[in-house]
């Protein structure tokens, strides 16, 4: 063997020799459909929201491997949505609409969670209520068609809502093993 061979197989072994033991690391697996819990942390209205606004929420709960030990996703990390559907609460006690999608979060690991929810809330309709009442009071008296004019509830999602989502797709979680604790087993 030259000086020179001799020289790369040694700065081979050294390099393997110095690479740290956290740089190993397991994939675990999170499957399709997988459960998870998600906090709104913002309340949503039909009458303030727009389509296309986000949403703030966050992981409610640890959601864990199939043995129930090893975390995948920490609860408190950001979870992606937004609203997809408003519909303003309108005369004659039409009542608002909203609907919300929720998108992604990421894993321990850093990798995009792709993840399916959709939520739909509808508020107090009127309709009912305000037709008889125009009807009843405008036979009796022209003002009773301004009842008419009353409107429905507003729709809304207050702060603090807990909703379940789904992941999307199978994914390997890629989580770094830690000697000291494999060690202790």
């Amino acid at each position: 063997m030259n000086f020179k061979s001799y020289t790369a197989l040694l700065v081979v072994i050294s390099l393997l020799t110095f690479v740290p033991a956290t740089a190993l690391a397991v994939d675990y697996r999170l499957d399709d459909g997988t459960a998870l819990k998600v906090k709104i942390l913002q309340t949503v209205s039909s009458k303030t929201s727009h389509e296309g606004d986000p949403v703030t929420m966050q992981i409610y709960q640890d959601v864990y491997d199939k043995t129930g030990k090893i975390v995948l996703i920490k609860a408190g990390t950001s979870v992606e949505g937004y609203v997809n559907r408003i519909q303003k609460n309108g005369a004659v006690g039409k009542a608002g609409e909203l609907g919300m999608s929720i998108d992604q979060t990421r894993a321990v690991d850093g990798q995009s969670v792709p993840l399916r929810a959709v939520l739909s809330r509808e508020g107090e309709s009127k309709t009912g209520s305000t037709v008889a009442l125009g009807v009843v009071t405008g036979i009796i008296f022209l003002p009773g068609l301004f009842f008419l004019m009353r409107h429905g509830k507003d729709a809304e999602i207050p702060a603090g809502s807990i909703i379940s989502a789904y992941t999307n797709h199978d994914a390997a979680i890629n989580i770094p093993i830690e000697p000291q604790k494999e060690a202790l087993k």
